[in-house]
């Protein structure tokens, strides 16, 4: 008994001076012993900066209920569920295997359904609203006649301010089908659109119209907006003015906006 007692205050003794110690068992054998700090349970107080895991080129693999659950390896690797690295991702620092749909999960405020997570300048990544296909078409709803006159800004009912839902590029393609009231000859209209109220484009497009038929144009343009940004567009009729837009016809003139990303 007084040789067990005294081999455990050796051992004691050595973890508190840090030293290599050579202790007698109760059976005579001669043991060394690393009496050095060591990591223990429930933590340590280290008083610096101290580390834990390999001195060589070998993983430092993490288990639970005796099954492996992380590796760091030698190269700095952390795999997760995965005891290699995953097919592809030589480069990648953070690896997660999982048969499951759902294996990572960031949760930080901005998380919403539908969005994408989203990194900036400094690789700071958040949760930001996704490229939507976003489509909306208006069509012309009139009750009476509309008359286009010439040099005249005017909006055609049943095409609407298009208020946009996501920061980014639109493409607006305006169908006429305007009604020719004089000579067959070249006729002309601009097309007006406005972003907040302020001018954004003005173009003219051109067709020659037999007298009696229709001014029938399909004109594309591109528009950079902001989320909430109110988009609006006018006609302006150029040459051969004035056009007319029959009632019964309102809704062969038509606005598409498509949203073409950011």
């Amino acid at each position: 008994m007084k040789k067990i007692v005294c081999i455990l205050l050796l051992i004691q003794s050595g973890f508190i001076i840090g030293q290599i110690k050579t202790v007698v068992s109760p059976y005579g054998e001669k043991l060394q012993v690393d009496t050095s700090p060591q990591w223990i349970l429930d933590g340590n107080n280290n008083g610096a900066v101290k580390a834990i895991g390999t001195n060589d080129a070998f993983d430092l693999p993490i288990e639970t209920n005796n099954v492996e659950r992380m590796r760091v390896t030698s190269t700095g690797q952390v795999l997760i569920n995965t005891t290699t690295p995953l097919t592809g991702g030589t480069n990648a620092k953070v690896q997660i295997s999982s048969s499951n749909a759902g294996a990572l999960q960031v949760k930080d405020g901005t998380e919403a359904p539908g969005r994408v997570l989203t990194s900036n300048a400094d690789g700071v990544a958040t949760w930001q609203e996704g490229q939507k296909s976003n489509f909306k078409s208006f069509k012309g709803n009139l009750t009476t006649d509309l008359s286009l006159l010439g040099n005249v800004a005017t909006s055609i009912p049943g095409i609407n301010d298009y208020t946009v839902p996501s920061t980014g590029k639109y493409e607006l393609i305006f169908h006429s089908l305007f009604y020719n009231l004089s000579a067959s000859e070249m006729k002309s209209f601009y097309v007006m659109v406005s972003v907040n109220g302020v001018l954004y484009s003005s173009d003219e497009t051109y067709a020659y119209v037999t007298a009696g038929n229709y001014l029938n144009v399909h004109y594309p343009t591109i528009v950079l907006a902001n989320q909430g940004d109110v988009i609006g567009i006018k006609i302006v009729a150029a040459i051969g003015a004035p056009f007319t837009i029959p009632a019964a016809l309102a809704g062969r003139n038509r606005l598409d906006v498509i949203f073409l990303g950011v």
